[in-house]
């Protein structure tokens, strides 16, 4: 059964409490955020075709929902090969799998949430096509605005293009910072052409610049997602999943996003639910 809405508020304030977002709980802004998100998972119903309507998917649903998420896209020059991705029923590249992912995930994240808050988009390359607080059905065609090209500089580009803009600038005019941050990383390679600062040392830096404001580490997390079977992603990644310095805020997917597309390709709704999960 999905939960009602005292049963939701529940949900959420045991997620503050334990997830290190105790100074959010205290902001009255969100609070009105969290009882609209309560309200709307309250009233869902199963639409038979996205991840099925469970107790479980409702709870992680309404977590998810909680935070501002930002898809963070690789649209770098190897983004346009379809190497590692045989084997799919519907021929693809690494860039045209990236969008479905990307509509698929702004979708969920969104099911939850009131009409006037939606998701921020962000490209290495592409910044023409960056975007913030978009609904849904406009991912896809700001997705399209951006194309494969240039090199990975992941470090630099999170640094100047989505923590500077969406928190740094918060903190320095001592504005509050609306809602955590959830940035969703899609990378098919390593960072290379990082000038100034590496993905470590941006995510370290974030978390001093958090804790001196007052605010605990977790107000900015990343899920980083391999797609592709590039070797230095692979190692990249492995680096990160075993860096403790900063496991408490960032976590690497286990399995490639593109097995999972090629596992679940004739069921979109575990392909929805693994997603979410």
């Amino acid at each position: 059964q999905v939960p009602n809405v005292k049963e939701s508020q529940e949900i959420i304030s045991f997620h503050i409490t334990s997830s290190g977002l105790k100074k959010f709980g205290e902001d009255p802004a969100f609070l009105n955020t969290v009882a609209a998100i309560a309200t709307i998972a309250a009233a869902l119903k199963d639409d038979g075709t996205s991840f099925p309507l469970t107790r479980e998917n409702v709870d992680r649903l309404i977590r998810v929902g909680l935070y501002h998420l930002v898809i963070y896209c690789d649209d770098s020059r190897s983004m346009g090969s379809s190497s590692g991705l045989e084997g799919l029923a519907t021929p693809r590249t690494r860039w045209s799998l990236q969008a479905d992912a990307v509509r698929r995930i702004s979708n969920i994240a969104t099911r939850a949430l009131p009409p006037e808050l939606g998701v921020s988009l962000r490209f290495i390359n592409s910044h023409s096509a960056d975007r913030d607080n978009i609904p849904a059905l406009d991912v896809p065609r700001a997705v399209g605005e951006a194309s494969p090209m240039g090199l990975t500089p992941l470090g630099t580009v999170l640094r100047e293009h989505i923590l500077r803009p969406l928190v740094y600038d918060h903190l320095e005019s001592n504005r509050p910072l609306e809602r955590p941050f959830l940035v969703c990383i899609i990378t098919d390679g390593c960072p290379c052409g990082d000038k100034t600062v590496t993905f470590e040392g941006a995510i370290a830096e974030c978390r001093q610049r958090l804790v001196a404001a007052g605010y605990e580490p977790a107000a900015v997390r990343c899920c980083v997602n391999q797609l592709g079977n590039d070797q230095n992603s692979t190692r990249f990644l492995d680096g990160l999943s075993q860096n403790k310095d900063i496991a408490d805020i960032v976590h690497c997917t286990t399995e490639r996003l593109d097995k999972r597309y090629k596992e679940f390709e004739a069921n979109h709704r575990l392909l929805d639910e693994w997603l979410l999960t």
